[in-house]
């Protein structure tokens, strides 16, 4: 997907990681990968299911730097395999195209 215009500026981060319990093992449900973690904190909550992926967003505001920016966190995952992403925009119509971006998240 792309952002609305030439001159939207979208930060993405995303991280991958792989989900262990306590004793090291690899954590075999995509439920129990989610619930690991961290919670997410927002004004709206979107979930996502296709196929084996699973996974949650919100989004919120706020001013950061003097600017008024809007933000999408995510987390999804399928079995052990998460990704947990933020992408910070300052246009609101850039908020489709960040949920997007997440909903097209693939395992490669």
């Amino acid at each position: 997907p792309k952002a609305n215009s030439a001159s939207s500026s979208v930060t993405v981060f995303f991280n991958s990681l792989t989900v262990r319990d306590a004793q090291g093992r690899v954590v075999k449900s995509t439920e129990a990968t989610l619930a690991s973690l961290p919670p997410l904190d927002g004004d709206d909550r979107f979930e996502l299911e296709r196929d084996e992926l699973r996974g949650f967003a919100v989004t919120s505001e706020e001013d950061r730097d003097g600017e008024h920016v809007h933000r999408v966190d995510a987390h999804a995952a399928i079995g052990p395999n998460a990704a947990i992403g933020t992408m910070v925009f300052v246009e609101p119509g850039d908020r489709a195209w960040a949920l997007e971006t997440w909903a097209s998240l693939s395992r490669g």
